[in-house]
């Protein structure tokens, strides 16, 4: 089993050797992953890929704006094919992304992210399950990405 953790509480700058920047440009500000100009699509992703295609990605949020914001796991490299957790202001929704393209699978949860949410994101075979705050809010049989070991935090 590989697993990955981070708390950033370290001194302001990149994130280090332990993450890919993929999309954009994240930094640590006041110990706290942050990602950097609005308005694109923003992703980093662990160094270190998880050991299957069955795994999960959690992150707590530290802030919150009214943009897309979530977590991703059973990735490729790129962020271009995987499942996505993401709030956009408003609601919790699950999507998949094949070759870029992301599409909502089942129904969203009716409430905006606060500072302090643990967003949880797992795919195992083809159950895909969304987490906040540890209670099951979103699950889904989806078979679009079969193949993945990296997650993700994504913003925009």
């Amino acid at each position: 089993m590989t697993s990955f953790a981070d708390d950033f509480n370290r001194a302001d700058g990149d994130p280090g050797a332990n993450w890919v920047q993929v999309s954009g440009t994240w930094s640590i500000v006041s110990q706290q992953l942050s990602p950097g100009a609005s308005g694109a699509t923003i992703i980093i992703r662990p160094a270190t890929s998880m050991a299957t295609s069955d795994n999960y990605a959690q992150v707590t949020i530290a802030a919150t704006t009214a943009v897309s914001q979530g977590v991703m796991c059973r990735s490729d490299s790129t962020g271009a094919n995987g499942y996505l957790l993401r709030n956009n202001g408003t609601n919790w929704g699950l999507f998949k992304a094949v070759s870029g393209t992301f599409t909502a699978i089942g129904t969203t949860y009716t409430a905006a992210a606060a500072a302090g949410d643990v967003a949880k994101i797992q795919a195992v075979g083809s159950t895909i399950k969304g987490f906040v705050n540890g209670v099951e809010r979103i699950s889904v049989t989806d078979t679009a990405v079969t193949s993945g070991t990296n997650t993700a935090i994504r913003s925009q």
